[in-house]
Order: structure tokens, then sequence, then C-alpha cells
């Protein structure tokens, strides 16, 4: 093991101190810090352990803030928030980098991190000693953009739903940040526009996105999915065409795409061609950003793909996409977009047939059984009454949704 070959290197005194002296310091601090960017890339938490052990050992820990810094961020990458705090706390100087790192680690892992990250955002904003930098900032809008994740949108003005607290804060951190000269920083303005976008405020996502000095492929597709999630397919697919014209497609813009193609299919007017009912023009834009995809073999493209193909109403498409899948068996959210097809769909018993037959398929989520209620629903509409102790029930629907 790399920290095992660390631990063993023969540049050190012998006495009390441990310490590395000449150049055994520089020899041993690259080895570490290679280390651990190794075990950071690979998630080897057990490693990562190993080489802060090893620092701790060869009094680098408190002796070299990049040392600290590398261990804080590596343990954030790991996912291990509480043991990058500890050694975040125990540090006797912390630069900008010890904030970002503890910021961008409690802001990267979502959830309730996000409200600590903002909570550390603040601290670090009352110390003395360090500067921010674009990287704080961009950190912060993170944790924000994660906020809004959480909350329940309220209507403003009686119309725009929005995420109302964390629309208050970002806006205040676009305040700071404009103030501190960073609002023009490429990777702030993404991070401003990703964050207005989850909030609800569009208006606001468009006149920076539109303000930029130049945009990168964060910014692009951070502005499509803001509007595909807010149900304007069409303007997300308008962007989506100037958007292709200069970037490679990557999965992100993909997923947003094929979502504001489900958006724009829901609204169209359904037509019968060959004996099926479907959205025709909505699929036609679908099959033609499927054909970007090449491979289908990305999770979230697939149950893009098999929801936007059951919107259209072609159900054979989106089991074809499906079958196509390795590893579907322990994703809840493609079996729910497959089983919740069939049931808009009024292909009832291929939705009861997919839930019943999944096999492997771990977890079942709420929004797994809101789409086998609702096939549910759809059989109980269609099915005769019959009398049963005097009663009349739909014993079929009954027993299905029992």
């Amino acid at each position: 093991m790399l920290a095992q070959s660390i631990a063993s290197c023969p540049d050190f005194r012998s006495d009390q101190s441990s310490r590395p002296r000449g150049n055994g310091t520089r020899s041993l601090k690259s080895a570490l810090i290679a280390a651990l960017k190794a075990a950071g890339a690979s998630r080897d938490l057990g490693e990562v352990r190993r080489i802060h052990g090893v620092a701790i050992q060869r009094g680098l820990l408190q002796s070299d803030v990049f040392v600290a810094n590398s261990v804080i961020s590596m343990y954030a990458k790991c996912g291990s928030m509480e043991e990058a705090r500890e050694v975040f706390q125990g540090m006797g100087f912390r630069d900008v980098v010890s904030w970002n790192a503890l910021i961008g680690g409690y802001a990267e892992a979502g959830g309730p991190g996000s409200e600590i990250a903002l909570g550390y955002f603040e601290q670090f904003q009352q110390e003395n000693g360090c500067s921010s930098s674009s990287r704080t900032f961009v950190a912060a809008v993170k944790a924000c953009a994660g906020l809004a994740a959480r909350e329940e949108a309220t209507l403003l003005d009686g119309r725009v739903l929005v995420k109302k607290r964390s629309l208050e804060l970002g806006m205040a951190l676009h305040s700071q940040a404009a103030k501190d000269g960073f609002e023009r920083d490429l990777y702030v303005s993404s991070s401003l526009v990703d964050m207005y976008a989850k909030c609800g405020s569009l208006l606001d996502a468009r006149r920076i996105f539109e303000r930029m000095p130049e945009r990168n492929a964060v910014s692009w597709t951070a502005l499509i999915s803001g509007y595909a999630e807010s149900g304007d397919g069409e303007t997300a697919l308008e962007i989506f065409e100037r958007f292709f014209r200069s970037f490679p497609v990557d999965g992100r813009a993909l997923v947003a795409a094929i979502k504001a193609c489900g958006c724009v299919a829901v609204k169209e007017k359904a037509s019968l061609v060959a004996g099926q009912v479907v959205k025709m023009l909505s699929l036609e834009r679908g099959m033609a950003i499927h054909s970007m995809a090449g491979s289908e073999t990305d999770i979230f493209v697939a149950s893009s793909l098999v929801d936007m193909y059951a919107k259209c109403g072609r159900m054979e498409e989106a089991r074809r996409v499906f079958d196509g899948i390795p590893g579907r068996d322990h994703d809840v959210v493609l079996w729910t977009s497959l089983i919740q097809g069939y049931a808009e769909n009024d292909e009832l018993d291929l939705a009861f047939g997919i839930f019943a037959s999944g096999v492997g398929f771990h977890g079942a989520n709420s929004q797994t059984f809101v789409a086998v209620l609702k096939a549910c629903s759809g059989l109980a509409s269609i099915e005769q009454l019959t009398q049963v102790e005097g009663k009349l029930v739909k014993i079929k629907s009954l027993q299905r949704a029992v």
C-alpha cells in the first residue's frame, strides 16, 4: 500500500520529534500528496486514513498547511465530512484553501451538508487573515443550490414557483460575490446560473447567462435544466439547439434536453399513427436527441429516455431502451419510469407484470407505488362492478391494490 511505503521512508531522524529534514521533507511531502490524490480518486477511505496517520506520525499535519488541506480534501472526496472537519478544527493555521476544502466538501455532500457549508461560509466571512477566492463563492453558491433541492416551492406574486429561503440566501451571496469582484468569473457565474435555476428564478438565471463574457457546458446545461424542470420544454430545447453547436453534448445536457422533450409531449395533442396514439412532433425531436446519445449505458440518460418515450406514447421504444441497460435490476428510478409509462399509456397488465417480475429490484420508493396505484386506478375505471356480501366492488382492481 502507498501509506506503508511512505511510512517506511528512511529520510528521518530517530529523535523524539521524528521530523523530516532537508530533501527528505520534500520527498516525503511529494510522496504523501501523490498517495492522498490516488486514494481520493479511488474513494479509498481506509487508505486516506492510513496516509493521515503517517502525516501525524511524521509531524507534517501541524507543520504543513498544504498537507493538512490535502487530507481535508481527500476525506471530503471519500464522503467522510466528519473526519475532514476534525482535521480542519485541529489546524493551528488555516488559509483560504482550508476553508474552500471544507465548505466545498459539505456543499458536494448535499442534503444537510448544504446548511453546514453555508454556516462555515458565514464563519469564514467573519474570520481575519485570508481573503475570499472564486472557489469560496462557487462552493457557497453550490451549497445554496443544494438547499433549494430540499426546500418546498412557494408561489411568488401568485404566479411563479420559487424556493424563497434559498433564493434570498443566493441573492445575498450573489451581491457579496459582485462586491468582491467575482461576479464575472466563469465558474462563479456558472454556479449562479445553476443556483437561480434551481431556486425557480429563471429570469435571474437567464440574465446572468446572457451577460457572461464566456460560457462553459455547466452554465448552458444549468439553464437548459432549469427551463425543463419548470415545465418550459420549448425554451429548454431552443437553448439546447444553441448549445450543441458549440459544445460536445454530454450526459447531463442530454438528460436535460430529453426531459424537455417530455415536457413538450405532455402539452402536445396526440394523434393516431399506424394504430398508435402518439405525440408525433415531440417523438421526432426526442428521437433526434436520442441519436446523439450513442450508447445508452448512462443510467440517467436511459431513465430519461424511458420517461420521454412513454410520454410520447411509444412504449415499445421505452422498453427497448430499458432492456438494453446492463445493471438495470438495481436502479429503482429506471424501473419506476417504465412502470409509470405503462400505467400512463393504459397498458395496465404490463405495468403490473413489470412490478411483479422485478427480480433484484431493490428498494421500491414512494414514486414506484404511486405508479402502481395509478395502474390500479386505471384498471378500476374499466372493470365492471361485482356484488360481494351485499356490496358492489371491483374485485380485480382491489386485489391488485392490496
